[in-house]
């Protein structure tokens, strides 16, 4: 990013670098970590918001916050965006409501 912070794909995959790090407790912060992935993911979103990834994001650092309704905003559009990200190796996944429910 310090070459182009213009970069959505970049800031979308930093978000969720950032918000594994403060899940996964590599973080000193979890808190911190979860904020600043939440402004990454809006960000992303801002530099194009017609990337699905940068949705998807926003919409993990949401489930993992307890931001149900902001993070089922995101996953819908994400999928609206490129339907691939309804699709699931197994078969079709749960509603995002029910999933961000059980997080």
């Amino acid at each position: 990013m310090s070459i182009d912070a213009q970069y959505p794909q970049a800031t979308a995959a930093l978000s969720i670098s950032v918000l594994n790090a403060g899940f996964l407790g590599w973080a000193e912060c979890a808190e911190a970590n979860f904020a600043e992935a939440y402004e990454l993911g809006q960000s992303a979103i801002r530099l194009d918001p017609r990337y699905p990834n940068a949705h998807h994001a926003l919409g993990l650092v949401c489930m993992w916050t307890q931001r149900v309704d902001r993070g089922i905003a995101a996953f819908e559009e994400a999928i609206r965006l490129n339907p691939s990200f309804a699709a699931e190796p197994d078969g079709p996944l749960p509603d995002p409501g029910v999933l961000l429910s059980l997080a």
